[in-house]
């Protein structure tokens, strides 16, 4: 196995590198935050449309039928 000769690297820019993974871990930790709000969005969306479709078929079908009461041949 290969050892690699150790790397130095100022302290000043050591600290630089770990705010910068701090400031990443944040943005990753916001965007997960974004997305589950946008996902639970779409959940409540889709849940209004289905019913809105529901009730549509509801009165559409409310309709056909007086439709055929109303005009059905008589006796």
């Amino acid at each position: 196995m290969e050892r690699s000769a150790p790397i130095y690297v100022k302290i000043d820019e050591y600290q630089k590198v770990l705010d910068t993974i701090g400031v990443i871990k944040n943005k990753i930790q916001e965007a997960k935050m974004t997305l589950n709000r946008i996902e639970k969005l779409r959940y409540e969306e889709n849940t209004e449309i289905d019913m809105w479709n529901s009730e549509l078929r509801e009165v559409e079908g409310k309709l056909k039928h007086i439709d055929h009461l109303m005009f059905k041949p008589g006796p």
